[in-house]
């Protein structure tokens, strides 16, 4: 029998790499808190915005920290600057050190939601 009990957040791993000062790739995996969401505040999540004006590489982070902080709740395995702490400024130096984070990350949120199923294009 299947019973639908769930917890308000649950972990969930983000994979990446970056180049070192020698040129190796360095994989990483962080521990992000996704906030559980039911699927209409899902769609709205995902669903594009519309947005097509130029913007700022500093509008473009304020805006990407806003649509984090919908689902991103906290984090696991991760210093910025010798800080553990998760809050929006720790958040925009991950996003401002590692370019493809956003992306990532919202990858490993759709594949939370999917129930581990990777998205298929």
């Amino acid at each position: 029998m299947f019973k639908l009990d769930l917890s308000d957040t649950y972990e969930w791993p983000v994979k990446f790499s970056l180049i070192d000062a020698k040129g190796r790739k360095q994989a990483h995996t962080i521990t992000l808190i996704f906030k559980r969401v039911e699927r209409e505040e899902f769609i709205d999540i995902i669903r594009p915005d519309g947005e097509s004006e130029l913007r700022t590489g500093a509008e473009v982070i304020e805006s990407d920290l806003d649509y984090l902080l919908r689902f991103v709740l906290g984090w696991r395995d991760v210093e910025i600057g010798g800080d553990t702490v998760f809050n929006r400024d720790n958040l925009r130096a991950l996003l401002n050190g590692v370019p493809s984070i956003h992306r990532l990350i919202t990858e490993a949120f759709v594949e939370s939601v999917n129930g581990g199923q990777q998205r298929k294009n």
